[in-house]
C-alpha cells in the first residue's frame, strides 16, 4: 500500500464519518423532539443535547469553510511560486500543516459534541427507566 493510497483511504473513511455523523445528530434532535412537554419545553437534559446537536451543525459547516479557505489561499500561494519559478502547473506540493490542523482539530470537536448530545440523551432515557 503506498502512502497516497493510506491517504486515500484517510478521506474515504472522514468523510464516510462526517456524512454518518451527520444522520447521527438529526436522529439525536429528532429524539430530543419526542421530550417536548404541552407547553413546548423540554427538560434540560434534553435542551443540553439539542444545543450540542446545533453546536454540532455550525461546527460541521465551519470545518469545511475553514478548509476551503485554507486551501484557497494556500493553492493560490502555491500557484504564484509555481508560476513565478516558471514549474509545470502540476508540480507535487505537500499541504503545511496550518492547512490541514485547524479543519481536523473542528473535526474532532464536532464529533464530540455528538457524543455529548448523546449522552445527554441517555441520562434522560435513564432517569425516566428508573
Amino acid at each position: 500500500m503506498t502512502l497516497q493510497d493510506v491517504w486515500k483511504e484517510y478521506q474515504e473513511n472522514t468523510k464516510a464519518l462526517s456524512e454518518n455523523a451527520r444522520k447521527l445528530a438529526f436522529a439525536g434532535a429528532a429524539i430530543g423532539w419526542f421530550f417536548k412537554t404541552k407547553e413546548a419545553t423540554f427538560p434540560g437534559r434534553i435542551n443540553f443535547s439539542l444545543a450540542f446537536v446545533v453546536l454540532f451543525f455550525l461546527c460541521d459547516m465551519a470545518q469545511y469553510l475553514t478548509s476551503a479557505i485554507l486551501l484557497r489561499v494556500w493553492a493560490r500561494r502555491q500557484e504564484k511560486i509555481v508560476r513565478f519559478n516558471k514549474l509545470p502547473m502540476n508540480t507535487q506540493v505537500e499541504k503545511p500543516l496550518w492547512v490541514v490542523g485547524p479543519p481536523f482539530a473542528i473535526f474532532l470537536a464536532k464529533l464530540a459534541l455528538l457524543l455529548a448530545s448523546f449522552v445527554f440523551l441517555i441520562l434522560e432515557f435513564a432517569s425516566r427507566i428508573r
